[in-house]
């Protein structure tokens, strides 16, 4: 490489900043035998009723699949979701880990 383009190399593995996704909290309920109120989902703004729709599907996958942990600490072993209470007293369900089937 000659001398004056060692300065002008392009950064690599640097990525682009992101734009902060508009996001809204959405309730659904909870399937669980246990139900203690719904569960605050986050979906992309603006929310359609299909979105809607295919949230309680998502949750109701994953408490099926034995994939959300209702209680707080360590995840059990498959889970991938726990079921959060924040300051307001909302309960949210967040990703906590992937998992590999």
């Amino acid at each position: 490489m000659k001398k004056e383009q060692q300065g002008k190399r392009k950064k690599m593995g640097g990525s682009p900043k992101a734009r902060p996704r508009k996001t809204r909290g959405v309730a659904v309920p909870d399937p669980s035998a246990e139900n203690a109120g719904p569960i605050v989902v986050e979906l992309p703004a603006p929310i359609s009723p299909g979105d809607r729709r295919e949230a309680e599907q998502f949750v109701k996958v994953l408490d099926a699949n034995r994939q959300i942990s209702r209680s707080a600490g360590p995840l059990p072993p498959g889970a991938t979701h726990q079921v959060e209470t924040d300051a307001t007293g909302s309960r949210r369900l967040k990703r906590k880990r992937f998992s590999a089937l």
